[in-house]
């Protein structure tokens, strides 16, 4: 949707207008005698570039709930413009000079500007407007609402006079329930090994057996029984010895006796 224009038509055009859902907040640019130039920023931060020339004074126009239109001056150009806020209210101030035919440039009724279009060079020389719905703002969540109920006394059934509020209980959303979950079984405590008692420990000698011996090898063995036989066999000639010697000398003292009795005689 779009509004008439407004001007001449020279220039070169323009054609700029907010994203989906947006609409425009505020217009910007210069003006003197006419209006110089122009520049429309939008509710999501979209801003148009600047269409006309560099001339007039800077002017700044906000309005947050949008822009219905605006009631316009022109003949070559756009002579000036006042602003209308989205109820229908002028806007001060208003832009450029008195000059020109006044034009009635209104959004239909339930939209807002969205957009600007036109043609512009060293000045504004057209303009008009692109109209769209706004959104509805979002509502916020309802008041609990109270009724009026009388009391009655539970004993007489007289009418107290005084009037209590219920509160309505305000509609919960539902949830659906959470699949239960089941019970872990519960943690035994492993059971401790039981020992068994040892015996006290006695200590053993060792007696010798014959397996002393069988760590012998045989080499080892045999030199032993040489070594033994042979001391015994010395300790055996080392007697016999001795007893000759003593045999020996029992035989001297019977010849000595011998001889001093033949002397005697």
């Amino acid at each position: 949707m779009s509004t008439t224009q407004v001007g001449g038509t020279g220039g070169s055009p323009y054609d700029f207008s907010c994203g989906p859902g947006a609409w425009v907040t505020s217009f910007q640019g210069g003006a003197g005698g006419y209006v110089d130039s122009i520049m429309a920023g939008c509710s999501d931060g979209k801003m148009s570039q600047k269409n006309g020339g560099g001339g007039g004074n800077s002017y700044n126009i906000p309005s947050a709930g949008g822009f219905s239109g605006a009631v316009a001056r022109g003949g070559g150009y756009v002579d000036g413009v006042k602003f209308l806020d989205a109820s229908g209210t002028p806007l001060q101030p208003a832009i450029g000079g008195g000059g020109g035919t006044e034009s009635q440039l209104m959004c239909p009724s339930g939209t807002v500007v969205t957009g600007i279009f036109g043609g512009a060079g060293g000045y504004l020389d057209r303009l008009g407007f692109r109209c769209g719905a706004k959104p509805a703002p979002v509502q916020a969540a309802s008041q609990p609402v109270y009724q009026p109920t009388n009391q009655v006394s539970s004993t007489t059934g007289a009418y107290t006079g005084q009037s209590a509020y219920q509160q309505q209980p305000a509609q919960q959303p539902s949830y659906q329930q959470q699949p239960s979950y089941q019970q872990q079984p519960s943690y035994q405590q492993p059971s401790q090994p039981v020992y068994q008692q040892q015996p006290a420990y006695t200590p053993s000698v060792q007696q010798p057996t014959a397996q002393y011996i069988s760590g012998i090898d045989n080499n080892t063995l045999m030199i032993l029984i040489v070594v033994a036989f042979a001391v015994w066999y010395l300790d055996l000639l080392g007697l016999n010895k001795k007893k000759q010697a003593a045999e020996g000398n029992d035989n001297g003292k019977g010849t000595g006796k011998q001889g001093k009795n033949s002397q005697r005689a």
